[in-house]
């Protein structure tokens, strides 16, 4: 990122006393330094980063996998996708604002709010007044698999005995008042299964960015059919899990499938060995000709057939 400092002017004169005027690019230079700086602090990349030249979340103690953590409490940071991650975020909700997307932000799994404090922290640096963030979770870790409905998530079974489980709504409630963003009339916190509180959730400002951190077929699945009919034509569609969850690319594969939905899909790399393309977006090209109903119809009728 260039800031452009070496063109700071001297300082001068002015009324007996010294000072440095303020250039014009000032305010775009502070806001970007401070959008720079909320992504490294809620990434933890500014503290224990190990190894300190990678794009990496920083671990407590040691760099422990995320799959064997067991616990939050071994990953300090408020955001799990990284700098990559969030250079995606950041990248879309600067082509949001410069395009004027109508519509608000929401992600669906949150962990510790980390990603949509970062939503929001921009949105005000960018002197957006509007816009609300939807924060949406469990808030007690990822359901268990449902083998009966979802068969597509038989090889994620068992995980959610050890993702974290012990992310309050409280947690992430306060970890957006540490860095002065718990404001209530811009956040919408959505607590529970996504199978019972997006139906009934009403998106009726439109959504603008919908970002995906499910991991499972059915959450993802859920999100997909109860989201992403209210997301906006050229609105942006993030996917946490694409490149290393079997289950959430399938549903969102099949989704764009059952509604034409042919917008080309962007891939990032993620912060682990081996997640090569672990992010993936696209910009809704289209209104999904289907409902709901006919959505699920042609999913089940895809499950009967061992997924051809």
């Amino acid at each position: 990122m260039n800031y452009g400092l070496k063109s700071i002017p001297p300082t001068v004169n002015v009324g007996g006393g010294i000072r440095s005027p303020r250039p014009s690019w000032c305010d775009e230079t502070a806001r970007d330094l401070y959008i720079d700086l909320l992504k490294r602090s809620v990434s933890n990349f500014l503290y224990e980063c190990h190894p300190p030249e990678l794009n990496c979340v920083s671990m407590l103690k040691e760099p422990i996998p995320f799959s064997k953590a067991g616990t939050a409490g071994k990953v300090d940071a408020k955001s799990m996708v990284g700098m990559n991650g969030l250079d995606q975020v950041e990248d879309a909700i600067r082509t949001i604002l410069a395009e004027d997307v109508p519509g608000d932000f929401v992600e669906t799994g949150v962990f510790k709010g980390g990603t949509c404090i970062f939503m929001l922290g921009m949105l005000k640096a960018m002197g957006d007044v509007g816009r609300l963030v939807y924060v949406a979770d469990s808030f007690r870790g990822i359901p268990p698999v449902n083998l009966g409905e979802y068969a597509e998530d038989k090889p994620h079974a068992g995980t959610d005995k050890y993702l974290p489980k012990d992310v309050s709504v409280e947690v992430v409630q306060e970890n957006f008042f540490q860095f002065g963003l718990l404001d209530h009339t811009r956040l919408r916190f959505l607590k529970g299964w996504f199978n019972e509180t997006l139906p009934t959730t009403n998106f009726d400002r439109k959504v603008a960015l919908l970002r995906m951190d499910g991991d499972l077929f059915e959450s993802t699945w859920d999100a997909l059919a109860n989201v992403y009919p209210h997301v906006s034509v050229g609105g942006y569609v993030i996917v946490d899990d694409y490149g290393d969850w079997i289950g959430c690319k399938k549903a969102v594969d099949w989704y764009r499938e059952f509604c034409g939905e042919g917008a080309p899909m962007a891939r990032f790399d993620a912060v682990w060995p081996n997640q090569e393309g672990k992010f993936a977006h696209w910009r809704k090209s289209k209104e999904c000709p289907l409902g709901v109903d006919e959505l699920n119809r042609l999913r089940r009728e895809r499950q009967r057939n061992g997924g051809k």
